[in-house]
Parts: structure tokens; C-alpha cells; sequence
């Protein structure tokens, strides 16, 4: 079962890398944010932030490469998908103007 697991782990690490060709991102801050992704260091500390591995671990993400280049690929992707997102019109029901 583990092995299962892990190969739909990596089906979704390929995809995730797939997603990111749509925002231009470099190939090469891709495959270390890819590392970052599957690091796990870095897999304990994002799915147990209170833990104390975690908390020790956050000294280190400033000087990681692997954690740097993980977070600019999601601030990249929520900057992208933000963008592509149509802002919602608002209407009143209560229009003095009718």
C-alpha cells in the first residue's frame, strides 16, 4: 500500500510540475522547487508547522535554495492565477437610480 502511495505521490509531483509550465517559471527554479517539494524535512515541517522539527527547520528554509525557489514558484502562481481570475461583478439590489 505504501507503494501506491508513492506513485500517486509522484504522479501529483509531475503534474504539479506540468501546471507550472503554464506560469513562465524557469525549468531550473522548477526542479528545485520540485526538490523542496518532495524533501522530507521539508514534507514534516509544511504538514506539521507546530512541530518541533519544524520550528527548528525555519532557521534553516532563509538559506535552503530548495525552500527559497518553493516559495517564489507559489507566490508566482497565486500572482498568475490571481490575474486570470475575473473580478466579480457587485449588484445592489437597493439602486436609488431605478
Amino acid at each position: 500500500m505504501l507503494v501506491v502511495d508513492r506513485g500517486r505521490q509522484i504522479k501529483a509531483w509531475i503534474r504539479d510540475v506540468a501546471m507550472l509550465e503554464k506560469v513562465h517559471i524557469s525549468i531550473g527554479l522548477r526542479l528545485l522547487a520540485l526538490v523542496c517539494k518532495i524533501c522530507p524535512c521539508c514534507l514534516i515541517a509544511r504538514r506539521w508547522p507546530d512541530s518541533t522539527l519544524a520550528k527548528r527547520f525555519r532557521k534553516v528554509q532563509d538559506l535552503c535554495p530548495f525552500c527559497r525557489a518553493y516559495r517564489r514558484v507559489k507566490i508566482l502562481q497565486t500572482e498568475e492565477s490571481q490575474q486570470a481570475r475575473p473580478v466579480p461583478i457587485r449588484r445592489d439590489d437597493k439602486n436609488p437610480s431605478e
